[in-house]
């Protein structure tokens, strides 16, 4: 970012061009093994807020703190939209996934990439750019949903099983990427065909541990509902979910919050959700 001089659209240009230039130029193939990832890293917070008033200061803006809210909040929905059309326009995600070393730089990169997705998607008024993104990830469906997305998901949902050594962690990491994905999913549909076999397969994992965490379990059901109907395997383990292990469940998924009324219906037969409290319900929240 300081080489970019917080130019934001420039920071993604630029590593953009480092990613495609490794595979076909000698001096970029012999970086030190971990490099892409770094690269890939170096952008995972860019649209983060506090890069954005770095980024209004460089660009001589001054002191915005006579600024109201609502212009702040406009210029950074705006800022988002440009980096989305940069991601979108320079190949940017393919290019990061094409670029890795091995298996585990690939891990990173996914994580880097999500992170990033998450500050540009997961707000309502970010469904035009967020739309036009979901169309050009369903070009590269084979990169970002299968060689991106479902490895990392995969060692995220084994690692947060109850009773491993950092499940914790790994719960957490679990959640906030699947609540980008939801996002996305909300605002794209083409890309639910790709998603919902890899969505039911979580989901499935997550209801063959012994134990649920009720809170990841309830990110994940959120999540193949907006990627379409709950596969029949999973429907048979939720109906036959004990009374504890139900209202839990049922109380995780009040506070994802719903993003429409239809994806919601999709839990009702299974006593999830309750269709009478969606007028009292926040249907922007991101979960």
């Amino acid at each position: 970012m300081e080489l970019a001089g917080f130019d934001l659209v420039a920071a993604v240009r630029a590593a953009a061009a480092t990613l495609s230039s490794r595979a076909s130029t000698p001096e970029f193939a012999a970086l030190p093994r971990g490099a892409v990832a770094a690269v890939v890293h170096s952008l995972r917070g860019l649209p983060a807020p506090d890069i954005f008033m770095e980024a209004l200061r460089r660009a001589g803006v001054g002191d915005t703190s006579g600024t109201d809210i609502c212009t702040l909040h406009d210029r950074q929905v705006g800022l988002w939209q440009d980096v989305t059309l940069a991601i979108i326009q320079l190949d940017y995600i393919p290019a990061a996934a094409g670029a890795a070393e091995d298996s585990e730089a690939r891990l990173a990169i996914a994580s880097a990439v999500l992170s990033m997705l998450g500050f540009l998607v997961a707000r309502p008024e970010l469904a035009g750019t967020a739309r036009l993104l979901g169309r050009h990830l369903s070009v590269h469906a084979v990169t970002f949903a299968h060689r991106l997305v479902s490895p990392l998901m995969r060692r995220l949902l084994s690692g947060a099983e109850v009773g491993k050594g950092g499940s914790q962690g790994g719960a957490r990491a679990a959640r906030q990427h699947l609540r980008t994905l939801r996002w996305l999913l909300h605002h794209s549909p083409e890309l639910h065909l790709v998603f919902w076999p890899l969505c039911a397969e979580w989901l499935l994992r997550t209801l063959s541990t012994n134990s649920i965490d009720c809170d990841l379990g309830a990110t994940v059901l959120a999540v193949v509902a907006a990627a379409g109907s709950i596969p029949e395997a999973a429907a048979s383990s939720l109906l036959a979910l004990d009374i504890p292990e139900h209202e839990l469940l049922y109380a995780a998924l009040a506070t994802v919050g719903p993003l429409s009324q239809d994806i919601w219906s999709r839990l009702e037969p299974f006593g999830l959700w309750d269709g009478a409290a969606w007028q009292g319900a926040s249907a922007g929240g991101a979960g």
